[in-house]
């Protein structure tokens, strides 16, 4: 008995090891991911507010390249608003239940910047420029959902 004993909790002290490294290496990779992001987004906003005059013939340019699109955000179902992502903006979502999430629009992206919701999940989802993209806060009953506008305004 003295000599499986001693085995069997060297066995379970290297699979404690193994997974609280495994652990470890999954935290690491997510937390280099985020941080590996977080300049590129600065970078963007310094550059914005270094240019305040070209961002008009900018906004021209890139609508060429780039499909126009609007946000349309529904509470619950019901049409909220609308934005234009080529119009800088910010706006203040509130929502039947209380809640309320602050969206901005800038260089044609849009995020929710903060909202009071209780696990910030639409905060995470990051900056959505693509047609048929989405920022959900189930808390908030909040959707945003990029369409693009060039069919409807034709």
């Amino acid at each position: 008995m003295n000599t499986e004993h001693p085995t069997s909790k060297k066995k379970d002290l290297l699979l404690i090891v193994i997974l609280l490294l495994i652990a470890a290496a999954l935290w690491a990779g997510h937390h280099l991911k985020d941080r590996a992001q977080a300049p590129q987004e600065e970078s963007t906003v310094s550059e914005a507010d270094t240019d305040t005059s070209p961002p008009t013939n900018e906004a021209s340019t890139e609508g060429a390249d780039m499909p126009l699109l609007r946000a349309e955000v529904t509470i619950d179902g019901q049409l909220k608003a609308v934005l234009d992502l080529a119009e800088d903006q910010e706006v203040t979502i509130e929502s039947i239940t209380g809640g309320t999430n602050h969206l901005i629009v800038q260089d044609g992206e849009i995020w929710c910047d903060d909202a009071s919701c209780p696990d910030s999940v639409c905060i995470h989802q990051g900056h959505q420029s693509m047609d048929g993209d989405i920022i959900v806060c189930l808390p908030n009953l909040m959707i945003v959902q990029l369409i693009e506008r060039d069919t409807d305004a034709q």
